[in-house]
Formats: structure tokens, sequence, C-alpha cells
């Protein structure tokens, strides 16, 4: 059985903390100025990991995106 988005946040949430900050990190060493989601899960994950991170970077869905560019 599959499991719908966000199972790995629910059932592994340490590994799921430790996602959301690689992905920061990694855009902190990119010197990124934001970041797009397209799965709602992973947008939280992220967005709840910038809170105890120094570096504030955009997170942005990207039918936040989209509706940004449309409009």
């Amino acid at each position: 059985m599959l499991r719908r988005r966000g199972a790995a946040r629910k059932v592994y949430p340490e590994n799921a903390n430790a996602i959301g900050r690689s992905i920061i990190d990694e855009a902190v060493k990119k010197k990124a100025d934001r970041l797009i989601f397209s799965c709602p899960a992973c947008y939280a994950q992220v967005n709840e990991g910038m809170q105890n991170h120094d570096k504030r970077i955009k997170i942005t869905d990207i039918m936040e995106l989209l509706s940004g560019l449309i409009a």
C-alpha cells in the first residue's frame, strides 16, 4: 500500500527533519534566495526547518509562483 504525502514525516519525523535541514543547508551553500516546492509536505517540512535556521531563504509553493506570473 502506498502512503499519501507527508507519511514519511509522520512515521519518521527525525529523518524528515534531517532532510529539511539538508535542503536548507544546500540552498545556503549555493547562495539560493528562494526554494520552490510542488509537494505540500516538503514545503511544510522545509518551512518548519527554516524556523530554526539562522539564514532566511524565501520558501514558495509552485502554485503561488505560477499565480504571480499569470496575474
